[in-house]
């Protein structure tokens, strides 16, 4: 189950920072149009979600003993 969770966990974690830097860079080019007289660029849009991905969990529902005389 825990297979490919630690390297999904780090391509959301990489894809986030990528998004945070994408960030910066359309807010440093809003503050140089506004400057420009320009026109403001449409921001980024975030390529992964803001909640990270869930460790994989074992669920158990029924766990009655069975006993058999």
């Amino acid at each position: 189950m825990m297979g490919d969770f630690p390297e999904r966990l780090r391509e959301w974690q990489a894809a986030g920072e990528a998004d945070k830097a994408a960030h910066k860079q359309w807010q440093e080019s809003v503050r140089q149009a506004q400057k420009e007289g320009k026109i403001i660029p449409p921001p980024p849009h975030p390529t992964v979600s803001d909640i990270a991905p869930e460790r994989p969990r074992l669920r158990q529902t029924d766990v009655t003993i069975e006993y058999d005389p």
